[in-house]
């Protein structure tokens, strides 16, 4: 029993250290993982009030939706299953105000810009950042 249970658990540790290095060297590997299983629940946007106070705004995402990359601390690319106009009807669907590619959630408004689509990875990139109405 013991000899089973051992078998086991090196099965086990392999494939999660597997699975860790393969999605780290084949992006393809990671995007499919992360959509299926690594999808992230809401964007976060940060504002610094003259460095004194932070304040975060989180826009709930569409299911299938994972991080790409972060190019500030309001705004983050994230790639998902859905079209660009899929994301938006997702919010309208979901009675979010919106103005053309504007959605307000709790009286912040995010601009959603599709970026690319990418035939290689078969994903749709959308970028999410915090309207800054000046």
């Amino acid at each position: 029993m013991k000899k089973k249970i051992s078998i086991i658990i090196i099965v086990l540790f392999t494939l999660f250290v597997a699975v860790f290095v393969v999605r780290f060297i084949n992006p393809v590997f990671r995007y499919n993982f992360d959509v299926n299983f690594n999808t992230v629940k809401e964007h976060k946007s940060y504002l610094s009030d003259s460095g004194a106070e932070t304040k975060v705004f989180t826009l709930p995402l569409p299911p299938a939706t994972a991080f790409a990359f972060k190019h500030s601390d309001s705004a983050v690319t994230y790639y998902s299953k859905l079209s660009y106009d899929e994301f938006l009807d997702y919010y309208e669907s979901n009675k979010y105000s919106i103005n053309g590619n504007i959605v307000t959630y709790n009286g912040t408004d995010f601009i959603i810009s599709e970026v690319k689509y990418d035939e290689d990875y078969k994903y749709y990139f959308i970028d999410i950042d915090l309207y800054m109405n000046e």
